[in-house]
């Protein structure tokens, strides 16, 4: 029985070994297989020296180097916009605003001038009548009080000599006409006393007495009231005159000077009138000028976007029957020669790139030419991927840090236009003679990079020192020579 025990349980270890080294065997078969599928598929490479150099790949998008604002000098409704990607030259009419309206309020300011001209005019002549009016009555009213002045220092004077010796000549003329009617009155009455006369005959002689004698009382009451001298109530009437008359003289010079700085005021004032209505004309002819906006550059019409809210807060570009206001930027025109082109740099090439590196683009409009340039502008601090490019609306963050670089370029004749993707090839290291292996032949392990070398003694895995130049060159430092034979995948592309 124990005998039977043995004998199974040796051919059971038996059976374990067998299948272990059967394990090996197939494993070793395998390994040998595919190195010689590896071998089959690839092909040799004699390692050489090349003039290489060392290049950063980035693609990005052309943006123009300058551009000019187009900016409105006018407000309305636009009523005429150069489409985007329009080529105009330089005074090359972009933007015209609809200046009708602009026209009417002219036209309207215009009649409304000539009106206030008018009114003007009219003004003008009131005031030179009513200054004439109120002159000749104050000229009126100065002689009146001039009269007035005379005729009180007359009264108050008294009587010149020639005056009192013409009262006596009066008073002695009426005392003779007196004595004479007196006798002839004297006679008569004797005639009629001796008959020779009637008493009817008498009657005249003595009315002629009677009114020679009034005369005579009238002429020395009057030179009695003469040589007395003017009364008190006389001399105060006068002055009572003169005074009022002064007054009256300094009232109406008072209203002439009142009505006439009122006239004046008035004229004033319609002249304040006419130069506003002329500070706005100007400003209207000068809006009329400014509502065409010309090209100042020969270049390219960008037109800027707006969020028309009309059509549901989609944006658009500015296009006629808008409306806008003055100093709205309505587009951009750029010059097409210089342009620019912005990317984001990874954190691990950052230490490589510096301004002033020159540069190589391609245009995947224009396969066939590149432009040269160099870098403009590194950035200086690093953000995460998806704050400077954004996926949707995520708020996570990838650790993928990158910093924003620009480089610039002339491109000639070439009609780059702004928003075309551009791949950039930034020289890091300039061309230089270097032993080049492909890149596609050099393979990343734990302890560094390999490449697999063909040799009299057989196919070997060798180490290599080096760091990739481009997509295709690696640039070895020690490891393989010039001459040596490297094993590269048959799918890849190697370059002469």
């Amino acid at each position: 029985m124990k005998k039977r025990r043995f004998f199974s349980r040796r051919r059971t270890d038996g059976i374990a070994v067998g299948g272990s080294l059967m394990r090996v065997a197939v494993v070793t078969l395998g390994l040998v297989a595919c190195r010689r599928m590896q071998e089959d598929d690839a092909c040799d490479y004699r390692v050489r020296r090349r003039t290489v150099e060392r290049v950063l790949v980035e693609w990005g998008m052309v943006t123009p180097l300058r551009s000019h604002p187009i900016d409105l000098r006018a407000s309305g409704t636009l009523a005429e916009v150069a489409p985007s990607g329009t080529r105009v030259k330089k005074g090359d009419r972009v933007v015209r605003v609809d200046d009708r309206h602009l026209r009417e309020t002219l036209e309207n300011l215009r009649r409304e001038q000539e009106s206030l001209r008018l009114s003007r005019d009219i003004a003008v002549a009131e005031y030179a009548q009513t200054e004439r009016e109120l002159r000749n009555h104050l000229c009126l009213l100065e002689a009146q009080r001039r009269v007035a002045h005379m005729e009180r220092d007359t009264v108050r004077a008294g009587l010149l000599p020639s005056e009192r010796r013409l009262l006596d000549i009066r008073l002695e003329l009426a005392r003779l006409e007196q004595d004479e009617a007196e006798d002839e009155w004297e006679r008569q009455k004797r005639w009629i006393e001796k008959g020779f006369a009637s008493a009817s005959l008498i009657e005249p002689y003595r009315r002629r007495v009677e009114a020679a004698r009034e005369a005579v009382a009238q002429a020395e009451c009057e030179r009695t009231i003469r040589l007395r001298g003017p009364p008190p109530d006389l001399v105060v009437e006068l002055d009572r005159k003169v005074e009022q008359l002064t007054r009256q003289c300094q009232r109406a010079e008072d209203e002439r000077e009142r009505a006439l700085e009122l006239a004046q005021l008035r004229i004033q004032a319609l002249d304040a009138r006419l130069n506003r209505k002329a500070a706005a004309i100007r400003r209207i002819e000068k809006e009329l000028q400014n509502t065409c906006v010309d090209s100042p550059v020969d270049g390219i019409v960008i037109v800027r976007l707006y969020r028309d809210w009309r059509s549901g807060g989609a944006f658009s570009e500015y296009k006629p029957g808008v409306a806008k206001w003055k100093h709205d930027r309505i587009a951009d025109i750029i010059e097409q020669g210089q342009m620019r082109i912005f990317f984001m740099l990874h954190e691990a090439d950052f230490p490589l790139v510096k301004t002033g590196l020159p540069v190589r683009i391609r245009i995947p409009a224009f396969p066939h030419r590149s432009f040269n340039g160099h870098v403009t502008e590194v950035g200086g601090v690093a953000r995460d991927r998806l704050d400077v490019a954004p996926a949707g609306f995520d708020t996570e963050t990838t650790g993928v840090m990158v910093f924003n670089a620009a480089v610039a370029f002339d491109a000639g004749d070439a009609d780059v236009r702004p928003g075309m993707s551009a791949l950039v090839e930034i020289i890091v290291d300039p061309p230089a003679s270097r032993c080049v292996v492909p890149r596609a032949a050099v393979r990343s392990t734990p302890s560094g990079d390999v490449v697999r070398v063909r040799s009299p003694q057989g196919i070997r895995d060798c180490p290599v020192v080096g760091r990739p130049f481009n997509e295709t060159d690696y640039p070895v430092e020690q490891g393989v020579r010039e001459g040596d034979i490297v094993q590269v995948p048959r799918s890849a592309v190697l370059l002469p």
